[in-house]
């Protein structure tokens, strides 16, 4: 059982349960469209009696009995197995920072979910889910259960939802408590994931019969001693090794959304002002700088810890606000993307940022913007998306209708040379010039289709060139009514992987201000009518 997490996920979920030797059923907290600690909602759905019925058709189907069940929570999902283990007599429990007083303190934190499990929400109500699992606890007739629970001074519910009721707990037979002082436990998150090496050999133990004992244990760093001296942060603080990367990175709208990470090791990060970046981006003409902001990730101290604890948590970076950085007084070139870093006395700009080497691409007014990363190192392009026709090969337009707003096209577009035996090794994307200017006014992405025989189109019948059409989204047609009432001439930009070819489509078509579209062959002087095929091949 969960604590509060986007929708589908778990606490324990992936490479973290993958070698248990048990089935584990995760029961998502989900009823009357919000929480309910899986134990009732105002609707007067008992959601217990219904998770209930869940968990024992699971064990019939396996064969098992409650004797051979653990039920586990973290969060808000340990007062769930602590509601659900006393309540329907389970022998085993693991709650993990399980909140007690489940009404007081939901309504003051969540009040959405006081109100999801409450008929009035008044304070009567809040003193009756107060009392749930004090009374379960104190009430239970069978104190051989097997109870592990996990705390932290450290948690900001310690004080009221775990010291006042651990008399309850100790009248367990095997009753086991674990206290986590530790310099990298700094919050309520923390105290599951620090202990998940306890929590999973617990699971383990349970699942092959045998119900481990600890009694109460206080571990972490800060409960140990040692006589002897123990290493120092200034030896590593003295290597001055930056720590950079830029873990993701994509531009929307003209705007770049930068997110990483850049300091130096052994030098605290713990507040905002002790360091500071900046996106740089550089070409061979100039170098722009734009100032990243700072984010909070506490993990990163535990992620990164060498000898003694240091505090890493303001290391991350993003745009100032999330907000993105406006890339509209980047002329068209090529850049070099690096952060820069001034932290301690480190005071630098880092080229080799990048972990994957996976290529970006979009479009943003008349601008093609692609970022590529080659060992490393990360490249901006910044180029017209109307190029110039090169190369040689087959293109052909098969197809175009209007319908009210949308429109549709597809054709071949191969350029020999470029071959496409994969999706991402071409991209199509429908231009909107108009018809005066022939200035670029608006730019779509559209999909991509196979077709077997372009290789022989082409000429390179030894190529696989199959990827090599374009269509709109499954041939479905595109809506126009972002783009402005007007006239336009169509073109298509192919990208290969960087080499980018346009060609006209030879139709034009006129959006009127209702949105209704119209499209023609260019140069059709009998005005503009709804066409639905027609054909125009070239071999380039």
């Amino acid at each position: 059982m969960s604590g509060y997490r986007k929708r589908g996920t778990f606490d324990f979920e992936g490479s973290t349960v993958k070698d248990l030797k048990c089935d584990i059923l995760w029961i998502e907290d989900w009823f009357d469209d919000n929480h309910s600690y899986y134990i009732r909602t105002a609707s007067g759905f008992d959601n217990s009696i219904a998770i209930q019925s869940l968990i024992e058709s699971i064990l019939k189907e396996r064969g098992l009995t409650k004797n051979q069940c653990t039920i586990a929570g973290f969060s808000k999902g340990a007062s769930g197995s602590l509601y659900h283990g006393l309540a329907f007599d389970y022998p085993n429990i693991i709650a993990a920072a399980p909140r007690m007083n489940i009404g007081s303190s939901t309504r003051v934190r969540h009040p959405d979910v006081f109100a999801n499990m409450t008929s009035d929400g008044s304070e009567e109500e809040a003193r009756e889910l107060d009392k749930i699992i004090p009374d379960l606890l104190e009430n239970d007739p069978n104190k051989r259960r097997n109870i592990y629970l996990i705390s932290s001074p450290s948690d900001y519910q310690y004080k009221t939802e775990i010291l006042p009721f651990l008399s309850l707990y100790r009248a367990y037979d095997n009753f086991n408590y674990f206290e986590t002082a530790s310099s990298l436990v700094k919050e309520h998150i923390d105290v599951t994931w620090y202990n998940i090496p306890i929590i999973i050999s617990t699971i383990v133990a349970l699942c092959e019969g045998t119900h481990p004992r600890y009694g109460e244990v206080y571990n972490g760093d800060t409960n140990l001693s040692a006589l002897d001296p123990q290493p120092s942060i200034n030896g590593v603080a003295s290597r001055n090794e930056a720590l950079a990367e830029m873990s993701h990175i994509y531009i929307s709208n003209g705007l770049v959304f930068p997110q990483g990470f850049a300091f130096i090791k052994g030098e605290s990060a713990g507040e905002y002002n002790q360091l500071s970046r900046s996106l740089v981006l550089r070409s061979n003409k100039k170098r722009h700088a734009f100032p990243l902001g700072g984010v909070h990730d506490h993990r990163m101290s535990a992620r990164y810890f060498e000898d003694q604890y240091c505090n890493y948590s303001k290391t991350r970076f993003a745009s100032p606000k999330f907000a993105g950085i406006d890339l509209s007084i980047l002329e068209d070139g090529v850049y070099d993307i690096g952060v820069s870093l001034r932290h301690g006395t480190y005071d630098k700009t880092i080229w080799k940022l990048f972990v994957s080497d996976k290529p970006y691409e979009g479009i943003w007014k008349n601008r093609f913007i692609r970022i590529t990363v080659s060992d490393g190192l990360g490249r901006l392009v910044v180029r017209p998306i109307n190029s110039k026709q090169l190369g040689s090969g087959y293109f052909s337009l098969e197809s175009y209708w209007a319908k009210s707003d949308m429109l549709h096209v597809e054709g071949y577009y191969g350029v020999l040379g470029a071959q496409t035996r994969i999706w991402s090794d071409v991209n199509f994307y429908l231009l909107f010039l108009d018809v005066r200017t022939n200035a670029v006014i608006a730019s779509e992405r559209i999909a991509k289709d196979r077709r077997s025989n372009i290789s022989a189109l082409i000429g390179d019948e030894w190529g696989d060139y199959s990827k090599s059409y374009f269509s709109t989204p499954k041939h479905s047609g595109i809506s126009l009514k972002d783009i402005p009432a007007g006239e336009y001439n169509l073109s298509i930009t192919a990208n290969f992987r960087g080499e980018i070819y346009t060609r006209p489509l030879c139709v034009s078509v006129l959006i009127e201000d209702n949105s209704d579209v119209y499209i023609t062959p260019t140069g059709n002087n009998g005005g503009h009518k709804r066409v639905a095929i027609s054909s125009t091949q070239q071999i380039i």
